[in-house]
């Protein structure tokens, strides 16, 4: 089974604006903009994802946002980000869910959970993560030889 990018049409980005504007958020703190709401909320307002997104010019990045009980993608690091399009977000690969409660036990010090804050990329190379990766990597090709193919048609 392989793994695919979430449809852009999830990316709410009404919500994502306001939460931006209630954590501060900044560029290059994806991590960080997408866990603040989800503990201020006591994960009313869904859970901590990390993963992976395609940008617009197909890079695959790692990512944190948030994912709504009805799945919706709430990222309010995207609606800060100068040039970003709110008519072509990113394309969303999750990789690991945190609860209300995993959230509210994160030690700031070993953040993000994927690679502890840069001190220990301990789940860089282990599943989900390294699944997930290779996913976003295949869904790219996917998408890209998906695109050659219409350009040929």
């Amino acid at each position: 089974m392989s793994l695919d990018f979430l449809p852009a049409t999830v990316y709410d980005h009404a919500t994502s604006v306001f939460w931006a504007g209630k954590v501060d958020a900044r560029p290059k703190h994806c991590f960080w903009n997408a866990l603040l709401p989800v503990r201020t909320t006591h994960g009313s307002i869904g859970v901590y994802v990390e993963g992976f997104v395609l940008e617009s010019f197909g890079l695959v990045l790692e990512h944190g946002w948030i994912e709504t009980p009805d799945r919706r993608v709430i990222d309010p690091t995207f609606s800060v980000c100068e040039g970003n399009d709110p008519e072509w977000p990113y394309r969303y690969l999750p990789a690991l869910r945190f609860s209300d409660a995993q959230v509210q036990d994160i030690d700031l010090d070993r953040f993000p959970r994927y690679c502890d804050g840069g001190h220990n990329c301990r789940l860089e190379r282990k599943d989900p993560w390294a699944s997930t990766r290779q996913a976003a990597y295949a869904a790219l090709a996917r998408l890209a030889a998906a695109v050659t193919t219409d350009e040929k048609a």
